[in-house]
């Protein structure tokens, strides 16, 4: 739990670095960041990056995506 507790905090840092990045090359470092310590903190439970991205995809197709850039207050 501590790891876990670690990677948390980490994940929030990381994230609020994304936040402020305002040149493409800082988003991606910092998005790199982000997807680092969201794997490290997945495979705390069992899950790996890949079958992140396989719900994401089917995520993606049964709900969409953010491309049309909307969001939802929530889901009936």
């Amino acid at each position: 739990p501590a790891y876990r507790c670690a990677l948390h905090e980490k994940l929030l840092e990381e994230l609020a670095e994304l936040r402020a990045a305002e040149r493409l090359d800082e988003v991606i470092e910092e998005a790199a960041d982000v997807l680092e310590a969201l794997t490290a903190l997945a495979a705390t439970h069992g899950a790996t990056l890949d079958s992140i991205i396989e719900v994401a995809g089917r995520k993606r197709v049964d709900r969409g995506g953010f491309e049309m850039r909307q969001s939802l207050e929530s889901i009936d």
